[in-house]
């Protein structure tokens, strides 16, 4: 697993006043990291996301209705 993958676009489109909690969920639940840095380099895609955070990532942000991978608001059928 080569693949650079970063979420740095769907970060983006989160609300700001959700940023926080949706980076200390990632933090805590996916990538189990203490340091804002380290999330920081994940979000970036300086630092390598196994497959499985990324399945993590991709489900947090799915909640929100954002594709993970090209930082798009999803089409959905019901409000999150």
């Amino acid at each position: 697993m080569k693949k650079r993958r970063d979420f740095n676009r769907a970060y983006k489109m989160l609300p700001p006043k959700l940023r926080k909690t949706v980076q200390k969920r990632l933090m805590d639940d996916v990538f189990m990291v203490e340091h804002n840095q380290s999330f920081y380099r994940k979000k970036n895609g300086h630092e390598g996301i196994t497959d499985y955070e990324w399945k993590g990532v991709q489900g947090i942000f799915s909640e929100f209705g954002i594709n993970a991978e090209t930082g798009e608001i999803c089409q959905t059928t019901e409000q999150s």
